[in-house]
């Protein structure tokens, strides 16, 4: 297979595996972007690139995996911060109604996206999650906009339906 290609073939090759566009690839060559065209058609050459995205694949996974991880580790730590934040005071011991109500906005954010992530899209887009979680925010930021405790004591009243006083 890779014996049949030229050392420049078995380059662009190696380039075509790894997601390269054609003209880059062609550029990096030192080809036209019609040579490699002509490339492509052949066997031996799409052989050579399977293989190649193959091994790529594989020796990528860990590293996908790990990062994968450390962006739900990530987000997990968000998460827990922006619930921290619910519970903000003042130096004088007051709630900070200004940081709970950001607070709010972003994990009503978060959920909304990640029900958008997980749930089947409805004819516009929008899934039954991200559209009531954007609901919320813009009726609780809308409503009520000059006082921040009020902001805040409408939002938690719209997505668990306790009042605040």
């Amino acid at each position: 297979m890779g014996e049949l290609l030229t050392p420049q073939q078995q380059q662009a090759a190696v380039l075509d595996a790894q997601g390269f566009s054609r003209e880059e690839t062609a550029k990096a060559v030192g080809i036209s972007e019609s040579s490699l065209a002509r490339w492509r058609q052949m066997e031996p050459y799409r052989e050579q690139v399977s293989e190649l995205s193959t091994r790529v694949s594989q020796e990528m996974e860990p590293l996908l995996r790990r990062v994968r991880v450390d962006i739900v580790d990530g987000a997990r730590a968000s998460i827990d911060q922006l619930r921290d934040a619910l519970e903000a005071e003042t130096k004088d011991g007051d709630p900070a109604w200004t940081i709970r109500l950001r607070a709010a906005e972003m994990l009503l954010q978060a959920l909304g996206e990640a029900a958008f992530a997980s749930t089947t899209q409805d004819s516009q887009g929008a899934s039954p999650g991200s559209a009531q979680a954007a609901v919320i925010v813009v009726q609780g930021a809308d409503e009520v906009r000059g006082d921040p405790r009020a902001k805040a004591a409408a939002v938690v009243a719209e997505t668990t339906g306790k009042q605040i006083d």
